[in-house]
């Protein structure tokens, strides 16, 4: 799958608040097929115009599993350029980790990485986060 086609799996509504900065937070698996990696993401975001769908965010990652990425940080790059491509969002969140890494492991990896529009900011809606 070429990213033109990755991309057009992210499907969008119109944002109908968009005088209103809020936080859209989606999180889904990667790696549900035996030869996939395991990655878990978080996608946060904070709208414009457009919102992106669920399912069509679920349909997405499913085709990153068949995708060739090679580390995590590679990963979050790929959606953060993808989202970004597609949605334009205000401000963007990509979370990658692996599933071990959680609040109650020792061990895991993890990998956020941000961008937002040029002369948006709202620090109290990101210093609740």
């Amino acid at each position: 799958m070429n990213t033109t086609e990755r991309r057009d799996l992210l499907t969008t509504f119109p944002n109908t608040e968009n005088k209103l900065d809020y936080v859209v937070t989606l999180i889904d698996e990667i790696g549900t097929t035996p030869e996939s990696k395991p990655a878990i993401v978080h996608l946060r975001y904070v709208p414009d115009k457009a919102v992106v769908d669920e399912v069509s965010f679920r349909r997405y990652l499913n085709a990153l599993a068949k995708t060739d990425w090679q580390t995590f940080e590679e990963l979050a790059a790929l959606i953060l350029h993808d989202f970004n491509n597609e949605i334009v969002a205000r401000w963007t969140q990509v979370t990658v980790s692996n599933p071990a890494a959680s609040k109650w492991s020792k061990f895991g990896h993890t990998v956020t990485i941000e961008d937002r529009q040029p002369h948006w900011d709202n620090p109290d809606i990101l210093s609740r986060l």
